[in-house]
């Protein structure tokens, strides 16, 4: 469930001054980086999802700030984080400063592209985003072809396309959409 961005803001209210700051200022760069992505609570902290997987929690400590990208992007962006403590799924970061505007985009690209990596599930279904966290095109792939119906989004969100296969030969009607949504 989507939550507002004043919901987000209240969230860390919990922190004082420099701290909340920091705090605010690195989740709203995440914002910026993914406008498709979804922002939300989740296990208590103000979270970003894309395609209903977790980008990015942000939340604060004692001693420092975190960031909860998981173990997948932290993989993906390791050799940037030597002056960085990391745990298993978390980037600790200082507590009165932001995370680096650097390091956002490569944990917000590494976050879409470990989301991208998981397709085409066992059952076929295929979803692609793209870096800014909005869908770029869905489907199902069947025996290795695409297979049924078939979507594609622009870089903006907006449908572009939609479509069938069958046995990965187009079928049916195809239809191109304007930047309304509305058909061509």
């Amino acid at each position: 469930m989507a939550a507002p961005m004043n919901a987000v803001d209240a969230s860390f209210d919990a922190f004082e001054g420099l701290q909340r700051d920091a705090l605010l200022r690195t989740f709203q760069a995440f914002v910026k980086a993914l406008p498709g992505g979804e922002v939300t609570i989740a296990w208590g902290m103000p979270s970003i999802k894309v395609g209903g997987a977790a980008v990015v929690s942000v939340w604060g400590f004692t001693a420092h700030n975190s960031i909860f990208p998981g173990p997948d992007a932290i993989s993906r962006v390791a050799d940037k984080l030597v002056d960085h403590t990391v745990t298993k799924g978390t980037v600790h970061f200082e507590k009165d400063a932001p995370l680096s505007p650097a390091l956002v985009k490569a944990f917000a690209q590494a976050g879409i592209d470990s989301i991208n990596a998981r397709y085409p599930k066992k059952d076929g279904t295929f979803l692609e985003f793209y870096d800014n966290g909005y869908p770029k095109q869905s489907g199902k792939y069947r025996e290795g072809q695409m297979h049924g119906k078939w979507s594609w989004w622009r870089r903006d969100g907006s449908l572009m396309r939609s479509g069938s296969f069958r046995e990965g030969e187009k079928s049916g009607e195809w239809v191109t959409y304007d930047r309304n949504s509305t058909p061509i």
